[in-house]
């Protein structure tokens, strides 16, 4: 049978992780057995697959579409308005999807459209929201293959997504004005090898997860898995899953109460594998097969990483500013809710310090020069405004100009 390269996404929050961790499975799904269309809306129980609800049928469920901004209604009988097939909720079908359990919502992007929208979980009718639109530039407005996004994540109010071939990172925020930003293409580690992000074998289609530390785990559809640092965009081939069967594609994707990665396939009706972290080893959950396929599974669990991953890609001409690691210096909250933050100096030298806060583009948001005098002083940041929300890098410069410290910050 065909691989198909496809993909859903993991809700997580930068909270503290706990083992007890427990949230409501969406999953994308297909009409029924032997169907392909992934177009209906199901919440799930991970452990046996055993569908809960059935909250939308693409062919049976009336639906409402609205502007995610003005929230205007955009498919109005009244008006006389007539969806073309790529502004249908589903259109061409979903790979990708993303719980936001702060607003109760299901973000997902159709394929051949690269949109951003939204599901809310809280109507008792469908209603779904659409975000900007043309995030990839096409005339004829139906993206091919490689363009499809196919993974999706939320950190919070901020959500990442990224096409097949893994040449546009997109990041969109969950807030009442929201925005996309695409922040370009991810970098392969210098130890991939062979196996590259952007390959289409190996590495397009599949889910990603998160961690709390705000690391990206993408499982991608030939059941490989990469981890992505978000501030720098290089991405670390750590190896292949092992005990799933090759007929399986590892489409949909989450974190269960447990810690480990649950996955399921848009390829084969075959059940649930739960997936452990460090040794990358399969195990059937359930070996009843469902009654359709999944392509895309989306909760708000995470996992707890227990090391930090190396990454060896240190070419400044692709990556900038790099992240500049110092034991003296100490940011705090992070993540952050407000315009103010902390940033503990222990035992620097005295001296002048630039503070500048800069998006993930180079652009500076905010500037200040702080004198340290004493060996343990707290400086106290405001920004005066709080930015949008999403990863920003704080960096403290030594009075030549030197980066003492590099490091992320996220705004919530």
């Amino acid at each position: 049978m065909k691989k198909l390269f496809l993909l859903s996404s993991a809700l997580f929050s930068l909270a503290t992780f706990s083992n007890a961790q427990s949230s409501k499975t969406y999953a994308i799904t297909s009409q029924g057995a032997g169907n392909y269309y992934w177009g209906n809306i199901k919440e799930v129980d991970l452990a046996t697959g055993k569908v809960l609800n059935s909250l939308f049928e693409s062919d049976k469920t009336p639906y409402a579409i609205f502007d995610a901004t003005t929230k205007k209604q955009l498919n109005s009988e009244a008006k006389g308005f007539e969806l073309n097939y790529n502004d249908k909720p589903f259109a061409h079908g979903v790979a990708a999807s993303a719980f936001d359990q702060k607003h109760n919502r299901l973000y997902y992007s159709p394929m051949h459209t690269a949109q951003i929208r939204y599901f809310d979980l809280n109507s008792n009718e469908a209603k779904f929201y659409y975000l900007e639109n043309k995030l990839i530039d096409n005339p004829s407005g139906y993206l091919t293959e490689e363009n499809h996004i196919t993974r999706m994540v939320l950190i919070g109010k901020v959500g990442y997504a990224i096409t097949n071939d893994a040449n546009h990172l997109f990041q969109f925020t969950t807030s009442k004005n929201a925005s996309v930003t695409d922040l370009g293409a991810l970098i392969d580690d210098a130890s991939n090898g062979a196996i590259s992000i952007h390959n289409k074998c190996t590495s397009w289609g599949g889910d990603i997860v998160a961690t709390n530390e705000g690391l990206l785990y993408l499982i991608t559809a030939n059941r490989h898995i990469f981890t992505i640092d978000v501030a720098s965009k290089i991405a670390k081939y750590i190896g292949a899953i092992k005990g799933i069967p090759g007929q399986y594609t590892t489409n949909g994707a989450v974190v269960n109460d447990a810690g480990k990665i649950v996955v399921t396939s848009a390829n084969a009706e075959a059940g649930f594998y739960a997936i452990d972290v460090e040794t990358l080893n399969a195990t059937l959950l359930d070996a009843t097969a469902t009654k359709f396929s999944i392509s895309d599974l989306a909760n708000a669990n995470l996992i707890a990483t227990k090391k930090p991953v190396a990454y060896t890609n240190i070419d400044s001409k692709k990556v900038n500013p790099l992240l500049v690691a110092n034991d003296k210096i100490n940011v705090y909250p992070n993540p952050v809710a407000t315009a103010q933050f902390k940033i503990n100096f222990d035992e620097m030298a005295s001296g002048n310090y630039i503070v500048t806060v800069n998006d993930l583009m180079g652009r500076q948001v905010f500037n200040k020069r702080v004198v340290v005098q004493n060996e343990s002083q707290v400086e106290t940041i405001n920004m005066v405004r709080k930015p949008t929300a999403g990863v920003y890098l704080v960096k403290v410069a030594d009075a030549g100009n030197k980066d003492v410290y590099v490091g992320k910050l996220i705004v919530e």
